[in-house]
């Protein structure tokens, strides 16, 4: 046979992105045979971030202006962004290669920039969620190499500007808060009555990025 590509990718420029394949249900698992055969889910929320128009199409859903205390502007910027990521190899499923890759990417950015006076408040979360899951009773051969990769990759850009107009026009005193959260999770498991025969090297790898 020739090599197949399964993939399944979602940057479509929203906040929250999700691609998952799976296969096999719980009827059973599949059988799939090829050459170079290839398996990847792409799940990437930076578009949204990148795209100046859609930032402003969007902008009551980042950033939202408050007003509270009588006389005083009070600034609060909030993102958040979640990317999910998935790729499950349910039971039963047989899979012959001449080499195999398996890849579950997950990319979250979250962005606010928040100006104000007297109070300024800004808070963005990242939540990348990156799975590649081989399920008991899978048999896999390959002559060649083998690699079962989850990747996620979490960036939080927070900015809180506070201008001080004195205490004349403005308050006593000034105050700026920005916070930056992120909740990563990557995971690259083998269950351990999963058959795999290679010819090659097996690489089961997981790796969690934070980016400021």
């Amino acid at each position: 046979g020739g090599d197949i590509t399964i993939e399944a990718k979602d940057s479509a420029g929203l906040r929250d992105t999700t691609a998952k394949i799976t296969l096999g249900d719980n009827q059973g698992g599949v059988i799939l045979k090829g050459e170079d055969i290839s398996i990847r889910a792409i799940a990437d929320t930076s578009s949204f971030f990148g795209d100046a128009e859609a930032e402003e199409d969007n902008r009551n859903g980042v950033e939202r202006t408050i007003d509270i205390l009588s006389g005083v502007r009070t600034f609060a910027g909030w993102s958040t962004a979640s990317a999910d990521a998935e790729v499950f190899i349910l039971s039963d499923t047989d899979i012959e290669a001449e080499s195999l890759n398996l890849e579950a990417w997950a990319k979250a950015y979250a962005e606010v920039k928040c100006f104000s006076t007297a109070l300024g408040v800004a808070y963005g979360f990242s939540k990348p969620t990156a799975k590649v899951i081989i399920e008991g009773s899978t048999d896999i051969k390959a002559d060649g190499d083998i690699v079962v990769h989850s990747s996620a990759d979490s960036k939080v850009d927070v900015i809180a500007y506070t201008v001080s107009l004195g205490t004349e026009l403005g308050t006593q005193a000034d105050v700026t808060v920005a916070i930056g959260e992120s909740d990563i999770e990557a995971t690259s498991k083998v269950d351990s009555e999963a058959k795999i025969e290679t010819g090659g090297a097996l690489t089961v790898k997981a790796e969690a990025k934070r980016y400021q």
